[in-house]
């Protein structure tokens, strides 16, 4: 399950991992949408291949609708000697703290559209410290 957001419930995913051949399998059974209890069936499959010492290939499978037909894409990985990039290690100027004051201009009601849908944000005045915002979408 992942953790949800304060206005929705959890969600999770249903997997499976499994060695078909020479392929580790990574398999979404299903998903649980936010709030509910019941599994969606899925279907999306990962199979992970070493195709020789220095290449791997992730080939995914899955449907582009609900009633595609299953494609699949695969993406060839080269194993490199390069070496990681050198860690930055020089010291940082030390950042200030942000104020509450420095953004109390996005105090007030704000209206905008996505698409079809209205959308509108309501945020209150700075009181001790913090602001609270509250969000609204009706579509058209």
């Amino acid at each position: 399950m992942v953790p949800a957001r304060t206005c929705l419930g959890q969600s999770g995913s249903i997997v499976t991992f499994a060695w078909e051949g020479n392929s580790l399998v990574y398999t979404i059974v299903g998903s649980i949408a936010p709030g509910s209890t019941t599994p969606t069936r899925s279907g999306l499959k990962y199979q992970f291949r070493m195709e020789s010492p220095d290449t791997l290939v992730v080939q995914s499978t899955m449907r582009t609708a609900a009633n595609a037909e299953p494609t699949a894409v695969a993406t060839v990985y080269r194993k490199t000697a390069d070496p990681l990039p050198a860690t930055d290690t020089t010291a940082k100027p030390d950042s200030t703290p942000a104020t509450i004051a420095q953004v109390e201009w996005i105090a007030g009601t704000w209206v905008g559209s996505l698409g079809t849908a209205a959308i509108e944000k309501r945020w209150t005045p700075p009181s001790d410290g913090s602001m609270l915002a509250i969000s609204g979408r009706e579509e058209l």
